[in-house]
């Protein structure tokens, strides 16, 4: 009896050790050679998926050339910056048959890591020797137009907000709440810079000093990257944090936007006579994630429109 219960015992962590290995090897397939798009472009990743739209004028078939171009809606945590590094790896792998590829930026901006991220990942782009354009129609600032600024062009609509080359940080003391319900909150750290300014601990001259030149530290990689891409900026101008309609910043020669245009009115010029392809991803959302999110964008703009 103990034999065939160790037998079974055997059977059963071999078949389960085979399904783990089988799933983990599913897994890890991501990408098969002779995978497509309808188009006949190469699928990297199984969630992007095309829309294509023919050119408006007739051309002869080998003179026609595909410009893609996705959108990249941001919040503070640059959600969408996994699919923003998915897509790009799809316009990379089928560079040979790109013209050029263009993003749709709209980003208030947000978290330093995320959106040093984005900017990153946008970057590859442009190493991989692709023509990139960005057009911004509502807001590309902070880390939203740090990571347009490795395109070979930036258009923006008239009354879009761009730049804010800054940083902020904000965070609030609550100690003297805490203290008045006799809560005493206590930190302990090593490391001299471990925990400088908190939550819940006063923090000293030294410390407050040492955060402010974290930041600046940033500041300074932010001011690299804009030199490395717009070498013309003057960033006395430019680097002070503060935000600016296009249309001003060109009559100003900040040197932020190259042209005044929509991406509705770039995209339909594009589409004359090239193939124009969206890259997107395909997601599944419940009926009530959907309900809520969209509940919270209509709030949203009603808010906005007392702005």
């Amino acid at each position: 009896m103990n034999v065939l219960l160790i037998i079974l015992a055997i059977v059963a962590a071999l078949f389960l050790t085979f399904v783990l290995l089988k799933k983990r090897k599913k897994k890890r397939a991501v990408f098969l050679s002779n995978q497509k798009h309808p188009n006949g472009f190469l699928k990297y990743h199984k969630q992007t998926k095309l829309r294509i739209k023919p050119p408006l004028k007739e051309s002869k078939k080998d003179e026609v050339k595909n410009i893609v171009f996705f959108r990249f809606k941001g919040d503070i945590k640059a959600s969408q910056k996994n699919s923003l590094s998915r897509i790009i790896d799809e316009i990379i792998l089928n560079k040979e048959e790109i013209l050029s590829a263009l993003i749709l930026v709209d980003s208030p901006g947000g978290s330093v890591t995320d959106y040093g991220q984005c900017y990153s990942e946008i970057k590859r782009l442009r190493q991989a020797g692709i023509n990139l354009e960005v057009c911004i129609d509502n807001v590309a600032a902070s880390g939203g137009y740090l990571m347009s600024l490795s395109a070979n062009k930036i258009y923006a609509a008239p009354f879009a907000m761009i730049g804010s080359i800054g940083v902020v940080s904000f965070i609030p003391n609550i100690r003297p709440l805490l203290e008045r319900f006799d809560i005493k909150p206590r930190t302990y750290t090593s490391g001299k810079f471990k925990r400088t300014v908190s939550l819940t601990d006063e923090a000293t001259p030294e410390e407050v000093a040492h955060y402010q030149q974290q930041l600046a530290l940033i500041h300074d990689q932010f001011k690299q990257a804009l030199k490395e891409f717009r070498p013309n900026v003057d960033l006395g101008k430019v680097a002070t944090g503060e935000a600016w309609l296009a249309s001003t910043s060109l009559e100003m020669k900040l040197d932020l936007v190259d042209e005044i245009k929509c991406s509705s009115e770039h995209l339909l010029d594009l589409n004359q006579s090239a193939n124009l392809i969206e890259i997107l991803e395909e997601t599944k959302e419940s009926g009530l994630k959907k309900w809520i999110k969209l509940q919270s964008e209509a709030l949203l703009e009603r808010i906005s429109a007392h702005f």
